[in-house]
């Protein structure tokens, strides 16, 4: 009977360690494709998410049978242990214990952790180990009398690393690597290129606080804690694609910065129990920074505070959609008590149509208003060929609503190429009016690499 006995826990130990390892392969080759995947989408490289998709669907499945038919040999095996007439063990003998990774007994009253759908979970940063990049390389012919000379130009070098921690804790640093001009006299001007550090934070993923912070729907929360995106203009750039050519209009007109320091949270809510229509899911984006940006020191005792709310109440697929988004922003806002003389307040309304017939493009509208400005831009894509996109914005925006003499329009257009999965080429022209009047007319050739 002993030797029944400990052959039996042998052999679950041995199936146990040997599921364990397919189960670690499997889940380490659908990080990858996971990469893969999110580099494909930033790079709107609609063949390479198409192959990728099903690869990482069939990954899934896979490893999901792996758990299972772990799950039932085990089972299997700790009935045949448990059926066995153990009178026969030698008295005070103690037989190998084996984990069969049970859930441990959830306490009277708990609330069970919710798990969101994957399209929910889009905010998780998890990529594995890895070193990216991007580079904005340009060609510019400046139209204006008396303008610029034609210039080539590196205006930005992102290096960018990111990695998984223990304990569902991934980090992000990334350098941002550009151009600046400074006034040495009132006629003369002076160029260099400065690095900075633009993210340095880590992410707490997944938080579970349903148990402590109940707000009556089940909802999904990461936390990022250091120097991180803010909460809008990185989300407009999704539906801009040309970031290599020109900024969106909050980062245009430096309604706030792009990255600050301080801490975030981010992820979903989800709404698909209580059926409201239109509503399945609401994504959120809060940040509690400092306020000067990612270049400058924190310089008083106010903080900035923002929050945006976004969802799609039409979702046909990843490429057929409309989303709609509100941001709100507060500047020097006093966190002591005092009075908010220096309060800074702006609003942020946005919708845009993605869709893939006809052919694949998107349309977008973002309004904003602040204190003493207001501003509105219109924008999007139409694909034409295989790689080829066609492009347009429009701005037009007012620094100070409280007085005239600084009002701006600016117009783009363009042509696309996608040469291949890293390389971004356009071809576009671009004019900026104040007061009517052009202050900038340029014709170029902008490009972009990743990797």
């Amino acid at each position: 009977m002993k030797k029944v006995i400990v052959t039996l826990v042998l052999v679950l130990v041995s199936v146990s360690l040997v599921s364990a390892a397919s189960i670690e392969k499997q889940e380490a080759y659908i990080k990858q494709l996971e990469s893969k995947l999110h580099s494909a989408k930033e790079r709107g490289d609609k063949a390479k998410i198409e192959q990728i998709k099903p690869l990482l669907q069939d990954a899934k499945d896979t490893l999901e049978s792996e758990k299972k038919r772990k799950a039932e040999d085990e089972k299997d095996l700790k009935d045949a242990i448990d059926s066995l007439d153990l009178k026969d063990a030698p008295e005070g003998e103690i037989l190998p214990s084996v984990p069969f990774d049970e859930p441990a007994a959830k306490e009277d009253g708990a609330a069970e952790k919710t798990v969101l759908p994957e399209r929910e979970r889009h905010y998780y940063e998890g990529e594995g180990a890895g070193i990216f990049g991007k580079a904005y390389i340009s060609y510019v012919n400046d139209l204006m009398e008396n303008g610029q000379p034609n210039q080539f130009d590196i205006s930005k070098v992102f290096i960018d690393y990111r990695n998984d921690l223990d304990g569902d804790v991934s980090v992000r640093f990334s350098t941002d690597i550009k151009r600046q001009t400074y006034l040495t006299s009132a006629a003369t001007s002076e160029s260099n290129i400065n690095v900075y550090l633009k993210y340095a934070y880590f992410t707490l993923n997944d938080v579970y606080l349903e148990d402590y912070l109940p707000i009556g729907v089940p909802y999904s929360m990461n936390i990022r804690i250091g120097q991180s995106p803010t909460h809008w203009i990185g989300f407009m750039e999704k539906f801009w694609n040309f970031r290599y050519v020109s900024k969106t209009l909050t980062d245009q007109y430096s309604l706030f910065p792009t990255a600050d320091l301080g801490i975030a949270a981010l992820g979903a809510l989800d709404f698909s129990d209580i059926e409201i229509p239109g509503l399945e899911e609401l994504n959120y984006h809060f940040t509690f920074m400092n306020g000067n940006g990612y270049m400058l020191p924190e310089d008083n005792p106010e903080k900035n505070l923002a929050l945006r709310l976004d969802t799609q109440p039409v979702y046909r697929d990843e490429y057929n959609n409309l989303t709609v988004g509100v941001g709100f922003y507060a500047r020097d806002l006093s966190i002591t008590g005092g009075e908010n003389s220096d309060l800074f307040k702006a609003l942020n309304v946005m919708g845009a149509l993605q869709f893939e017939s006809p052919s694949d493009g998107v349309i977008f509208a973002e309004y904003a208003r602040a204190t003493n400005q207001e501003g509105m831009s219109f924008g999007g894509q139409y694909g034409v060929g295989e790689n080829f996109a066609l492009f347009g914005r429009l701005d037009n925006y007012d620094m100070d609503r409280s007085t005239s003499g600084v009002d701006y329009t600016k117009s783009i257009y363009g042509i696309a190429y996608n040469w291949g999965e890293n390389v971004k080429l356009a071809l576009d022209y671009q004019n900026e009016q104040k007061n009517g009047a052009d202050s900038v007319k340029i014709i170029g050739v902008h490009s972009q690499v990743a990797w």
